[in-house]
C-alpha cells in the first residue's frame, strides 16, 4: 500500500537520521570527555613540576596525585616514587592513551629536575580511561532507548497523518476501480484544490471524451445499420419469395446470405442504440418454444428436450441470443450436426448448442466473447457472441462455451426458472 511505504521511507529517513545524529553525539561526547580529561592532566603535570622544582613535594604532591596514578622515574627507567611500583609507565611528551597492567591510561609525562635545575629523570602521570568507555556506553544505550522510541512514535503518527492525507487519493481509486465501462462514469471529487484534484479533473476529462467519442461511435454505427436494414429486408423477403418458388440451391445460399446480413445488422443496431443496457419487457415464456422456432430456419437442426422450461424474458432478445448462437454453430460445423438441447437443472434452465466443428482452444475460449472477436476465420462480425452474452447477463443469466480443438463446441446458456424467480420473489 502507497500509506504503508511512505510512513516506511519517513521512518527509515528518520532513522537514518537519528543514526546519523548518534554517532556525530558519541564522537563528540567522547572527544570532549578526552579533551576535559587531557587539560586535567597537563594541570596535573605542571602542578606536580612547579612542586617538585620548588622543593615542596611533602602532602601537596599527594594531594594532587591522590586522583592520578604519578610515578617519577630515574634516567636508566627505574620507577623512584613510589617505591612498590615494578613497572612503569610508558613515556610520552603529549597525552596518549596507552595500555598499562590492563587498564587504559591517558599518560604524558614532563622532565623531573631538582631545584639546582639538574634533569634527573621524568614525571609521568595517567589517569584511568575506562570510564570513559563506560559513559560512552551509557550514551550509545540510551540513544537506542530512546530513537526506538521515537521510531514507534513518528512510525504511528506518519500512518495516522498518511491515512488522512492519502484518503482522497484512495476514494479515487476506489471510484476508478468500479467504472463500469458501458457507463464510464464518477463523481466529482471533493477536496482542497491539490495534487489529488488536479489527478481527478483529468481523469473527469477523460471519461468525458470516452463518452463523447463512444457516442459518436454509436451514432455512426447506428446510422450504418440502419442504412443496411432496409434494403436487406427487401432483398431477403424477394429471396425468401424465389427460393419457395424454385427449388435452385444457388437461390437458398443468396437467402442463407442475405439473412446472415439481416440479423448482422440488427446485431449492430442492438450494440449501437445501447439496447443492451436498456430496462427488458419481461414476460413468461418457455425457452423450448424459442429454441424450436429458430431452428425452422435452419434446416438440419435438431431440438432435444420437453416443453415447459418456462423462464421470465424478453421473447425478442433470448429469440437473438439463440439464433446468434445457432447461426454461429451453423458456420462452424459447415457439414455437421447442430443440436439445441434444453432441460431443467434444479433452479435454472440451461439451453445447450452444441455443434461439430473444429473446436476452439484454450485462448479462443478466452476471448470469443469480445467484440470483434470471431471463432471462424472469415465468418461472421464478431458481434453476435457480444450481443448474446450481454443480453444473457440482463436476464440474469449466464453464457459459458465448453470446446476441445477438433471436438466441436457446446454454448451453453444458464437463466433462472421461472419458478426460482416466483420463490425468490
Amino acid at each position: 500500500m502507497l500509506r504503508f511505504r511512505l510512513s516506511l521511507l519517513v521512518t527509515v529517513t528518520l532513522l537514518v537520521a537519528i543514526l546519523a545524529f548518534g554517532v556525530l553525539a558519541i564522537a563528540l561526547f567522547g572527544r570532549l570527555q578526552y579533551r576535559q580529561l587531557e587539560e586535567l592532566l597537563e594541570r596535573d603535570l605542571e602542578r606536580v613540576q612547579f612542586l617538585v622544582e620548588g622543593s615542596q613535594v611533602g602532602a601537596r604532591v599527594a594531594d594532587a596525585a591522590g586522583g592520578p596514578r604519578v610515578q617519577f622515574v630515574s634516567t636508566n627507567g627505574a620507577v623512584q616514587l613510589p617505591p612498590d611500583t615494578a613497572e612503569a609507565m610508558p613515556y610520552f611528551e603529549e597525552p596518549t592513551l596507552v595500555q598499562h597492567e590492563g587498564i587504559v591510561l591517558l599518560t604524558a609525562a614532563v622532565p623531573w629536575r631538582l631545584p639546582s635545575g639538574n634533569e634527573i629523570g621524568t614525571i609521568r602521570i595517567g589517569y584511568d580511561a575506562t570510564e570513559i568507555g563506560r559513559g560512552r556506553l551509557v550514551l550509545v544505550r540510551s540513544l537506542l532507548v530512546s530513537g526506538a522510541v521515537i521510531i514507534l512514535l513518528v512510525l504511528q503518527v506518519s500512518l495516522k497523518t498518511l491515512r488522512r492525507a492519502l484518503s482522497p487519493l484512495q476514494h479515487l481509486a476506489e471510484q476508478a476501480d468500479k467504472l463500469d465501462p458501458a457507463h464510464p462514469v464518477m463523481q466529482p471529487h471533493q477536496g482542497p484544490d491539490d495534487e489529488v484534484a488536479r489527478v481527478a479533473t483529468a481523469l473527469e476529462r477523460a471519461l468525458d471524451a470516452i463518452r463523447a467519442r463512444r457516442q459518436s461511435e454509436r451514432d455512426a454505427l447506428a446510422e450504418v445499420a440502419h442504412e443496411l436494414a432496409a434494403p436487406l429486408s427487401v432483398v431477403a423477403g424477394q429471396l425468401n419469395a424465389l427460393a419457395e418458388d424454385r427449388d435452385d440451391p444457388r437461390y437458398r445460399a443468396a437467402q442463407d446470405a442475405a439473412n446472415e446480413l439481416l440479423y448482422t445488422s440488427q446485431d449492430l443496431l442492438t450494440l449501437a442504440r445501447g439496447e443492451l443496457e436498456l430496462p427488458l419487457e419481461l414476460r413468461t415464456l418457455d425457452l423450448f418454444d424459442v429454441a424450436s422456432r429458430v431452428a425452422l430456419q435452419y434446416p438440419g437442426v435438431k431440438v432435444e428436450g420437453e416443453p415447459g422450461s418456462e423462464v421470465l424474458g424478453s421473447r425478442e432478445r433470448l429469440t437473438q441470443v439463440v439464433r446468434n448462437l445457432v447461426r454461429n454453430a451453423v458456420q462452424a460445423s459447415e457439414v455437421g450436426r447442430v443440436t439445441i438441447s434444453v432441460q431443467q437443472a434444479g433452479e435454472r434452465v440451461e439451453l445447450a448448442v452444441r455443434d461439430e466443428g473444429q473446436g476452439l482452444d484454450v485462448l479462443e475460449q478466452a476471448h470469443i466473447f469480445e467484440r470483434y472477436v470471431s471463432g471462424s476465420p472469415g465468418q461472421g462480425s464478431g458481434v453476435g457472441l457480444t450481443v448474446a452474452r450481454g443480453i444473457v447477463e440482463r436476464h440474469e443469466g449466464e453464457l459459458a462455451v465448453s470446446s476441445r480443438p477438433g471436438q466441436g463446441s457446446v454454448f451453453t446458456i444458464r437463466l433462472p426458472s421461472l419458478a426460482a424467480q416466483l420463490e425468490e420473489a
